[in-house]
């Protein structure tokens, strides 16, 4: 039996290695770290894991040295608008490389990003297929958007350039309204940025009865700085906000799966705060038209009115005009007649026939009393038809505004209702709970957690 020493062993493992790997090899695998010293070089650990269980079935160790490393990340970065982290699968060029100290490894000359690209496209489709699984990928887009949204709650970094310039535009809006809103600190970019943002939604949510809308807005930046925002988490907790969400977070071309979720997507904290502003233009231009449209049509009712008792009035006088016209004469021998007979008669029973005259004055100026009161009565009929019709279209506004405040999400979740997750995800049926699981119930001024009792027999007979 041969023996050898260790470095001889190493020394032959080495010749072997070189005799049987002596060119480049393309390979594919994932990062599951990856650290950078102080000189530049970067050492990674490269893994590959089963289709059927996700288990680590490979796992080597490589190093891009430094005057390589700087070129490939920074290429890696602008193709691909990421940087190179754990997680981001890679097709490496790799030279097999045996080191008597530090055993094997790969050094890597040159990375692929079509490869990477292809997986992100892979992920985001399988993200955004999941989200429509779950039935949640349009709720947030089907809420009802407030016809005043005066009261916003803000996702951002304080020190943004991008809420700097969201709140320059809420504060000295053209038109003076008075927007109020409150910031939720968050980091935006980097590693952290999808716990935060989840945290900021999480708190915002304990106090959704002070608000209206939420608006996630950023600066601009690297493309890169964007990648957190294909996040199925971020994703999902949007996608089931009760309160419609704008996002603004500064991209020019491209949507994150967290804009196409959310209610509406802006490119810039910009152009969030002119949608908002505009909204509270159109609701104001609404009203506007609606009083216009009132005050035409009691002004039309009005005139119209007018008009008819203008032509009754001149209908009438013309008929008593043409009346007395027409039997002047008649009137006059009747007139003389009546005052003969009359005469004759008061005369014979020696009545005072000034008396009898001072009567039949007293007679005719009662007749014309009454008529005037007459007209007063329909003068009067018309200004209450009037304020009936103004009284009426105002019991249909406050019609519309019952109907809106009882279709309101806040007041249906008061009534008793609540919403229930499961690990973020909404439950729609009890059977898929499983004894031991925690589960989280929304109420409408709270959130409770709670674990599932050990008894199947209760889950079932629901």
């Amino acid at each position: 039996m041969q023996e050898y020493t260790l470095s001889e062993l190493s020394e032959l493992i080495k010749q072997t290695i070189n005799n049987n790997f002596d060119n480049y090899y393309w390979v594919k695998a994932e990062i599951n770290q990856i650290n950078v010293n102080y000189s530049g070089h970067a050492y990674l650990s490269l893994i590959e894991k089963s289709e059927t269980d996700n288990n680590i079935i490979a796992n080597l160790r490589a190093v891009i040295w430094a005057n390589k490393f700087s070129i490939l990340s920074a290429y890696f970065s602008e193709s691909t608008g990421t940087t190179l982290e754990a997680g981001i699968k890679l097709l490496v060029k790799v030279e097999v490389s045996f080191h008597n100290v530090y055993g094997l490894s790969l050094i890597i000359h040159d990375i692929d990003p079509t490869y990477t690209l292809g997986d992100f496209a892979k992920k985001r489709q399988q993200i955004i297929k999941q989200l429509e699984e779950d039935g949640i990928f349009d709720l947030n887009k089907n809420l009802e958007f407030p016809l005043v949204p005066q009261r916003v709650a803000v996702i951002s970094s304080p020190s943004a350039a991008g809420f700097a310039d969201f709140v320059d535009h809420i504060v000295n809006n053209d038109y003076n309204y008075q927007i109020n809103f409150k910031l939720f600190e968050a980091t935006m970019q980097g590693e952290k940025t999808e716990q935060s943002v989840i945290n900021a939604l999480n708190k915002i949510a304990q106090e959704e009865e002070n608000f209206d809308i939420v608006a996630i807005i950023r600066g601009g930046g690297a493309k890169i700085d964007l990648s957190a925002f294909d996040s199925y988490n971020i994703a999902t907790n949007i996608a089931q906000f009760p309160l419609p969400i704008l996002t603004g977070i500064g991209h020019q071309i491209d949507l994150s799966i967290a804009d196409m979720v959310s209610y509406k997507s802006l490119k810039t904290p910009t152009a969030t705060a002119e949608f908002i502003i505009q909204k509270i233009v159109d609701f104001e231009l609404q009203i506007s038209n609606l009083f216009d449209r009132i005050i035409k049509f009691a002004d039309d009712y009005i005139h119209e009115q007018s008009k008819m008792l203008d032509n009754l009035s001149a209908n009438l006088n013309s008929s008593l005009s043409h009346f007395i016209s027409s039997n002047n004469n008649e009137l006059i021998l009747v007139k003389n007649s009546l005052q003969n007979a009359l005469k004759n008669f008061f005369t014979k029973k020696n009545l005072d026939f000034s008396k009898i005259l001072e009567k039949l004055n007293y007679i005719v100026k009662y007749k014309i009393e009454n008529e005037r009161n007459k007209l007063n009565l329909l003068e009067s009929e018309t200004k209450n038809s009037i304020k009936e019709f103004f009284s009426k279209n105002k019991k249909i506004l406050d019609q519309i505004e019952i109907i809106i405040n009882n279709n309101d999400p806040r007041r249906i979740l008061k009534l008793g209702y609540t919403i229930t997750r499961k690990n973020g995800k909404i439950v729609k049926d009890a059977t898929q709970l499983n004894p031991q699981d925690i589960i989280e119930t929304t109420f409408w001024d709270t959130s409770v957690k709670s674990k599932i009792i050990d008894n199947q027999e209760v889950i079932k007979k629901r």
